[in-house]
């Protein structure tokens, strides 16, 4: 198992590279520009999330289809830096999601209502300036968003409920 986070030789020149790869990616999902992930991302990527669309070999294209997701249900999506720490190889964006509720999601029709979701990432990033491993810490608070926009039916709550995530 890794150490974490690996003190790099120059580290202030690599901690500002490093926020300022989080940053260019935090602007690309606000705008859905999937080349960002090109340019950042390894194609060699270890993803330690459970919502990643996982597809077998194609984790780069698996997280541009990801990226692109949010644009069919959320209008005026905007993303805001919270806080942006870094140290060693590692960097943790937390970020602000704001958005209204316009087009389908989960098979429902846009509600029109305001949605705001709260997240972060953690990523590792390589000496060459490509995030090579990569967390996020968003799956409750985006279940929260779900139930917020009245997408989940009694069933679906009663699962979740069930295994502790509501």
């Amino acid at each position: 198992m890794p150490v974490y986070p690996n003190p790099q030789p120059n580290q202030d020149e690599v901690t500002a590279r490093n926020k300022d790869i989080m940053r260019k990616l935090n602007q690309a999902f606000t705008v859905g520009d999937t080349t960002a992930i090109d340019q950042y991302i390894s194609p060699n990527v270890v993803f330690h999330s459970p919502h990643v669309v996982r597809m077998e070999g194609r984790a780069i294209d698996g997280l541009k289809e990801e990226m692109l997701l949010p644009f069919e249900a959320f209008a005026q999506q905007t993303f805001r830096e919270v806080d942006l720490i870094a140290e060693g190889d590692m960097v943790f964006l937390d970020w602000e999601l704001t958005a209204t509720h316009r087009g389908q999601l989960h098979g429902r029709e846009g509600t029109g209502q305001p949605f705001m979701l709260h997240g972060g990432d953690i990523a590792r990033i390589s000496g060459e300036g490509k995030v090579i491993e990569h967390w996020d810490h968003f799956t409750k608070p985006r279940l929260e968003s779900l139930i917020q926009l009245g997408l989940l039916d009694q069933a679906m709550l009663n699962q979740l409920n069930e295994h502790g995530l509501v």
